[in-house]
């Protein structure tokens, strides 16, 4: 895996202090009802280092790049002064981005390709010229084939005396802590699916899946195995729990025990009950993209089970997570082909992906046989 960041440099003038920086900032995030904060409370943070002589940094993990793209020009204004944004996605590409207010600077440049984001702007390689030591060795430069797209950074330190971020000390940093308070007004949780295998289960392996809330938060949840495959035991289920993250930040493996009972429309399930359990509320969808999925993994919730018994079953596995104040609209359940019309329609899909990929990028195959399963 490769490196993602998103950063910011400004060029140092007289107005570009601590107070004038940190101001901007939290003039930028309110506007999104994000607020300063005390560190224990913070969603997210930001460094602040102004000890270079040409550039100062601002450095956070939990922005992405619209953030760059939308204080940079902010900044610069405040400021007066150059404002480089440099955002980073996999390795794979990496833009950088040089504005300024006064000057009406509006210079952007690509490098390299990713599959996971569209190149906000095309490039501006001209714009460029005034602002680099060497444009013809700059925009030779640009035109390379890198293996990872951040290598054009030690050509930004020759070009515009850019330092270097591996040798970023947080010593010399202040810290600036935000966070995105919760909606008082009480709202039911609502569960929906956060990760899941796209494979059938397999007998005596593992298998998991996950689910988000995105209500509020409330106490209580039920886990559900339902289906006809339990009428008599065909199928069972083995070191069944839960495993999410306490508040603390901590792994937490909560074993569940289930009772053998039948749905109003008598259906058999088997029901694990956790009265105590703590659902957490959804993380503020102001929160910048990157935080906000960080913040979404942390709370989600997952079941990890080890099926075993009738292999063509299997395809029936369904397991339910209900909130108890909110069971009915605010359940979410999980069965390997549930988006499809049918478990045939899931299966052909599902190769025909296989195939399309062993194709394209010669990817291994590996194929669903129909003849495992009921598929009727």
């Amino acid at each position: 895996m490769g490196n993602y960041f998103a950063n910011l440099f400004i060029k140092q003038n007289q107005q570009t202090t601590t107070d004038m920086i940190t101001h901007t900032l939290i003039e930028h995030f309110s506007a999104r009802d994000i607020l300063p904060c005390d560190a224990d409370k913070a969603d997210f943070s930001v460094m602040l280092d102004l000890s270079g002589r040409t550039w100062g940094a601002l450095y956070c993990q939990g922005w992405g790049h619209e953030d760059l793209l939308a204080l940079a020009p902010q900044l610069s204004e405040q400021c007066h002064t150059d404002v480089l944004s440099c955002a980073c996605f996999d390795s794979d590409y990496m833009f950088l981005h040089l504005y300024n207010a006064d000057s009406a600077t509006d210079a952007f440049i690509n490098i390299g390709k990713s599959d996971e984001i569209k190149p906000p702007r095309r490039n501006t390689l001209a714009a460029w010229k005034p602002h680099v030591k060497d444009f013809d060795a700059f925009k030779l430069a640009s035109k390379q084939q890198y293996v990872c797209a951040e290598d054009f950074l030690l050509c930004m330190q020759e070009q515009i005396s850019l330092p270097d971020q591996s040798l970023f000390d947080p010593a010399s940093a202040i810290t600036l802590y935000f966070s995105a308070p919760q909606d008082q007004k009480p709202t039911p949780p609502r569960l929906s699916t956060y990760m899941a295998s796209a494979l059938p289960c397999k007998p005596g392996e593992s298998t998991y899946c996950s689910v988000f809330n995105e209500g509020g938060e409330s106490h209580g949840l039920h886990v559900i195995f339902v289906g006809s495959y339990l009428e008599n035991d065909e199928i069972t289920f083995d070191n069944a729990e839960l495993f999410y993250k306490n508040a603390r930040g901590e792994n937490i493996n909560q074993p569940l025990t289930f009772e053998k009972t039948k749905l109003r429309d008598g259906t058999p399930a088997l029901v694990a009950n956790c009265p105590d359990f703590k659902i957490p509320a959804a993380p503020s969808p102001n929160l910048p993209p990157r935080t906000l999925m960080e913040k979404t993994s942390e709370r989600s919730i997952g079941v990890r089970f080890t099926p075993n018994g009738n292999v063509r079953k299997f395809l029936d596995i369904t397991v339910a997570f209900l909130p108890h104040s909110n069971p009915t609209q605010g359940q979410c359940a999980w069965c390997v082909w549930r988006h499809y019309e049918s478990k045939r329609a899931y299966i052909e899909a599902y190769n025909n992906d296989q195939l399309q990929l062993h194709e394209m990028y010669g990817a291994p195959l590996n194929l669903i046989d129909p003849d495992m399963y009921d598929l009727d």
